[in-house]
């Protein structure tokens, strides 16, 4: 255990702690593969306590949050007792919740901004259960895939079509293969094909690593899809991808929509001054919020004041792209935040201030499909 303190005592937040972990681990060769399990369990248990036990040290919360998460661990329970010399036998981490006198409650810090589609206790059971990591494959390549997990003897689900759950096991290869993409499943599900019905000429705005990109061309195969991100690495990510797949390649860019454009350009040499396109989806840069479970250090970091800067900027990027979008267009909004100032808020700004007409809205993922929260919005575009 303190080893594992000392470990955690240098992390400072500057970057996603499970690539910081990486680095530390291949600086460290002589941590074996049962010690790597064993300070990932502890770490990962400590962040999911959140912002309980603040006065505590970090060795205490580091073995409380064991204590939720894994009560039976072997030489958990004297460790535990240690701090607690006046009560004898075994307790639960309820038990050191009452001597605390400290409910843990990890959302309910921020209560006051969350969408009226939650309530405290379903995020805070959401967050407090590891992530699985979710793959998603397509008809043609769904046997092959399982090929490969019965032979890598990985355990799976299969709850929905092509869409799979593991909780161990390395992918990488099947991957690169291209007889899947690791998707989370509130971003596997958040696009439907009505969404792109009758559309020729289709913009993700946002395009990040282009998961959803990918979607689009499933949902949509007959149109021509353009995507863009403000980070030419993701672009180029999201490329590297569709070529794992043997995708025919979207029309790529490279733009920032965060500030007016009088034009947006692709392939370095294709500039489109005008509205053109039938669908535009921004998937907008926000809290993340809504993926806490499975980064859940940055619920501990989250600085609620940083919302109005969210906000802010989202706004920006859809009154940009909407530009482009023709009279008819459908602009769809999505988030993966639980925030409503990020999306009920933002919905009602898109309608007051721009020519966007709400068609629907919603959140898919969470806690009833054991994903992230995603919301979604569908605006069109009326006549100026």
């Amino acid at each position: 255990m303190r080893i594992a303190e000392g470990i955690l005592a240098e992390y400072d937040f500057r970057q996603p702690f499970h690539l910081w972990l990486k680095d530390v681990f291949r600086k460290h060769p002589q941590f074996g593969s049962k010690d790597r399990k064993f300070y990932k369990e502890a770490f990962y248990s400590y962040w999911r306590l959140g912002n309980w036990g603040k006065t505590l040290s970090l060795s205490q919360k580091l073995a409380f949050g064991l204590l939720r998460t894994n009560p039976n661990l072997e030489g958990l329970t004297p460790v535990v007792q240690s701090y607690f010399p006046n009560k004898t036998g075994a307790f639960s981490f309820h038990d050191v919740c009452n001597l605390l006198s400290e409910e843990w409650s990890p959302y309910s810090h921020f209560s006051h901004l969350l969408s009226q589609n939650f309530g405290i206790a379903e995020l805070n059971n959401w967050f407090g259960k590891a992530a699985p990591v979710w793959l998603k494959t397509w008809p043609q390549k769904r046997d092959a895939l399982l090929l490969f997990l019965n032979r890598q003897q990985i355990p799976y689900q299969e709850p929905y079509p092509c869409s799979f759950s593991i909780n161990s096991g390395n992918v990488d290869l099947a991957v690169s293969q291209g007889l899947c993409i690791i998707q989370d499943i509130g971003s596997q599900q958040c696009l439907q094909e009505k969404d792109f019905q009758n559309a020729e000429l289709i913009w993700d705005a946002c395009c990040g690593a282009g998961g959803k990109s990918i979607n689009i061309v499933n949902l949509a195969p007959k149109a021509t899809l353009y995507i863009s991100d403000i980070r030419s690495k993701m672009v180029d990510n999201a490329i590297e991808r569709f070529n794992q797949l043997h995708l025919a390649l979207p029309i790529s860019g490279v733009n920032d929509i965060s500030s007016p454009q009088s034009s947006i350009t692709f392939n370095e040499k294709m500039r489109i001054p005008k509205p053109v396109f039938d669908v535009i989806v921004c998937d907008v840069p926000c809290s993340g919020s809504g993926t806490w479970r499975r980064n859940p250090e940055s619920l501990t970091a989250f600085d609620s004041y940083s919302l109005e800067a969210y906000a802010a900027r989202q706004q920006q990027i859809v009154a940009n792209a909407q530009r482009f979008l023709k009279n008819g267009g459908k602009l769809i909004y999505l988030t993966c935040s639980v925030f409503e100032k990020e999306n009920e808020n933002n919905v009602e700004f898109f309608t007051r201030q721009l020519n966007l007409k709400p068609i629907s809205s919603g959140y898919s993922g969470g806690a009833e499909t054991d994903g992230d929260y995603l919301f979604k919005a569908v605006l069109e575009k009326t006549i100026n």
